[in-house]
């Protein structure tokens, strides 16, 4: 399994029509929030992985969505960082999932953290939504992201 979510790269011969039973085309679907987890970085001597701070997002898609999680990408967009901490000002690009199971998706994203002795609270709104192959955006949802 990777160790954080891998970059989501739009192409349109990637794309499959999904179609209503009413012959109708269906949109790009709406996720649901399932879990939010943050870790921290406890700090280290620059030489491993454990100054990463690391969020992970548990998503689904409707039950009735003919759609699989690698037909499209999903954007993390902060709409609110009361904190200030910009802890996700690199994740400015659609991902795809690390892990997939049934109808959920779990996504990590990662950064630097502070020392611990250093860090500040993380306190950050996201607007969460689907990307497809053909750039098609489905409707948001919200996460909020709180850690001491």
């Amino acid at each position: 399994m990777p160790l954080s979510s891998s970059l989501f790269f739009a192409d349109e011969s990637k794309f499959k029509d999904h179609v209503a039973s009413d012959g109708s085309f269906l949109h790009a679907p709406k996720l649901s929030v399932k879990s939010v987890k943050v870790m921290r970085g406890k700090g280290g001597d620059g030489q491993s992985c454990s100054d990463a701070g690391s969020l992970s997002i548990l998503l689904s898609l409707p039950k009735a969505s003919s759609f699989t999680f690698y037909e499209f990408g999903v954007y993390f967009k902060v709409v609110n960082d009361s904190s200030k901490n910009n802890v996700l000002a690199g994740s400015q690009y659609p991902m795809l999932p690390v892990k997939v199971s049934g109808n959920k998706a779990e996504y990590i994203l990662v950064w630097v953290d502070e020392r611990p002795e250093d860090q500040r609270k993380i306190d950050l709104e996201l607007e969460i939504f689907s990307v497809t192959h053909r750039m098609e955006i489905g409707a948001s949802s919200k996460a909020w992201v709180k850690s001491e």
